[in-house]
């Protein structure tokens, strides 16, 4: 049970919750006359109870678990009366490389000197966040293809029929998708070793391909794939019951709560606390190019860290020709180049 407040003892102020690697950071201010400091923790924010007793202005909750929400107070005591409890505030332990909106937030007003200004709500802050970290997000899915960001696979079944609207064979995409990554069918669904990288059809070939969906022995296929609006067109009409699979992108998360977490990789949310800083700053006209110095500087450690994720064995040049096709782009070019054969 949290401890309860006795006199007139002065609750401590400036409580902060800081969501950090396996831990929850608190931290407070010094109250006047006290010997020590109830740290009370709830998960409903409702039924508290008393964590740990201190007689520091700091402590650190490395008996949260990963994920879980907990609210905390904190009290103050002279051993003989205790406090009201500060306002619960928020936190969570986190995995390497995480951070929250709250942190980041934290860090950009301190960095421009704006923790007690009310000119940016909170709203506003978290917008900004939420933009900053769509920009490095799409850094990373654009300028590498080291895939950070792979959602699980989505996979179809054909049924030898064709869309009525869309008078083409086409499958809906999954609702967070973004970019594809790869698109592939399975000669035997039963066996994992089946699957087959498909090439994708320009718009203008959408009829070119179609004579009947045919595999060999060797795992040739003529079926082609194409990104046609919210759906995946497959060319030429495939029969029933195949499988086909794709490997996606999703879409980035949009920032809203202080507890929402983010991915920083490696410490690339230095880039979105910079970009944030320039927002906030632009917003009452001053001069941003200290942090658009420290957003390009970032952005050349993330393009130079970034690039090769597998170290050990980087990526070379492939021909990305020889693969499980019988037809090219176009007729006339030969077994594997684009003809009969």
């Amino acid at each position: 049970m949290p401890i309860p407040a006795v006199g007139n003892v002065v609750t401590p102020t400036n409580f902060l919750a800081v969501s950090a690697q396996g831990q929850v950071a608190l931290s407070w201010n010094q109250s006047p006359l006290v010997t020590s400091y109830y740290v009370n923790r709830s998960t409903d924010n409702v039924t508290f109870t008393n964590l740990a007793n201190v007689t520091t202005l700091s402590y650190s909750d490395f008996t949260a678990s990963v994920g879980t929400l907990y609210y905390y107070q904190v009290q103050a005591s002279n051993g003989t009366n205790t406090s009201l409890p500060t306002a619960s505030l928020v936190g969570q332990a986190l995995n390497p490389g995480q951070t929250t909106v709250g942190n980041l937030r934290l860090e950009s007003q301190q960095r421009t000197d704006r923790v007690n200004s009310d000119n940016i709500t909170a709203q506003e802050w978290n917008s900004m966040i939420s933009q900053s970290y769509k920009e490095l997000y799409d850094i990373m899915i654009q300028k590498f293809g080291d895939d950070y960001f792979i959602a699980p696979p989505v996979t179809y079944t054909t049924t030898g029929q064709i869309d009525p609207v869309y008078q083409a064979q086409v499958f809906p995409l999954p609702a967070d998708f973004y970019k594809l990554m790869r698109c592939e069918v399975a000669l035997n669904p039963s066996d994992p070793n089946s699957w087959i990288t498909l090439r994708e059809f320009q718009a203008i070939q959408a009829n070119l391909w179609n004579y009947p969906n045919q595999y060999t022995m060797y795992g040739i296929t003529n079926l082609r794939y194409r990104l046609w609006g919210k759906n995946l067109q497959i060319v030429p009409i495939a029969g029933s019951g195949q499988t086909i699979r794709i490997w996606y992108s999703p879409r980035p998360n949009q920032l809203i709560n202080d507890t929402d977490t983010l991915d920083a990789i490696s410490g690339w949310e230095e880039y979105i606390v910079a970009d944030v800083c320039a927002k906030a700053l632009a917003k009452t006209e001053e001069d941003t190019s200290v942090f658009m110095a420290q957003k390009m500087a970032l952005l050349k450690r993330i393009e130079e860290a970034a690039e090769n994720r597998n170290v050990g064995e980087p990526e070379t040049v492939s021909d990305s020709r020889t693969r499980n096709f019988s037809w090219g782009d176009s007729f006339g070019s030969g077994f594997g180049g684009g003809g009969w054969g």
